[in-house]
């Protein structure tokens, strides 16, 4: 069995290959530029090397980039290839909420394509990254002004650590008999009042919490220098991060992997570094 890890170089991309090594499974990283004999050329634009990508693979991960905004219809043309080639089973990272609302990025079509074109897949929809605090669009505002800035009133989100959706998606890939759709969540729901106080007492320097308006995020976001069609879907982000739904804990992770998911302190005691340039 082959698989084909779309996003191999990506924040979780590059978890699952660990993951995959680690269980002895066979895999193909599709890169745009290849650079070793696990490599395979790949450009979601360019569809020229699909064929080649696909060929021999059983089993592929699927996920889009978030930089690159709908990408549903190249998508549907890839999986009509890849289905061509002989792969079978897909393993989709979606995300929370999807099926409410998808906010323009076509991932609502993506997951459809794939329940109608392969009967045997995995969709996984996880709740927003605890990395973005650290390496992500909420890590501008600590080191730069000291706060965590957002649109979010008191609402409060179930994050996942990366590495606990890795390890679900690895589990997948090495478990054939896994199917359906899983929502993937911490184990508890955190506000960005109480994620702001945790950062503050791992670093020793106080970080607050700004809710601002929506209005006053898309200015915040236009003067980052944000193209306009990602600034569309990041304030879409931001609203449905007020959802309650974004508050549910699911069982999920540790149903899956055998393991409890990380929890948002362990992620911050773990992660103190990247907050040092504002100590």
């Amino acid at each position: 069995m082959t698989i084909l890890v779309t996003g191999a170089t990506g924040r979780i991309g590059s978890l699952v290959l660990n993951h995959l090594h680690s269980k002895g499974l066979y895999f193909r990283s599709a890169v745009r530029k290849p650079t070793s004999a696990h490599d395979v050329a790949f450009d979601w634009i360019d569809s020229s090397g699909w064929t080649d990508a696909t060929k021999g693979i059983r089993d592929l991960f699927l996920m889009t980039p978030e930089n690159m905004g709908n990408l549903s219809e190249n998508v549907e043309a890839f999986l009509e290839t890849a289905k061509g080639q002989g792969v079978q089973r897909i393993i989709l990272l979606s995300a929370h909420g999807v099926d409410r609302d998808d906010h323009g990025t076509g991932m609502a079509h993506i997951e459809a394509v794939v329940r109608w074109n392969f009967e045997d897949h995995c969709i996984f929809r996880p709740n927003t990254f605890m990395q973005n605090f650290s390496a992500g669009p909420f890590l501008q505002s600590i080191l730069q002004q000291s706060a965590l800035i957002a649109p979010l009133g008191d609402a409060k989100i179930s994050f996942i650590d990366l590495e606990d959706i890795a390890r679900c998606v690895a589990s997948a890939l090495a478990n054939p008999q896994l199917k359906g759709t899983f929502d993937l969540t911490g184990g508890k729901a955190v506000s960005f009042e109480e994620a702001a106080s945790e950062i503050s007492t791992v670093t020793s320097s106080p970080v607050e919490y700004r809710h601002v308006s929506d209005e006053d995020m898309g200015n915040i976001l236009g003067k980052s220098g944000l193209p306009p069609h990602l600034l569309n879907m990041v304030l879409g982000f931001y609203t449905s991060l007020r959802d309650p739904s974004h508050a549910s804990v699911a069982s999920s992770v540790e149903e899956i992997t055998g393991q409890a998911p990380q929890s948002f302190s362990a992620f911050v005691s773990r992660n103190r570094d990247a907050w040092q340039s504002h100590v």
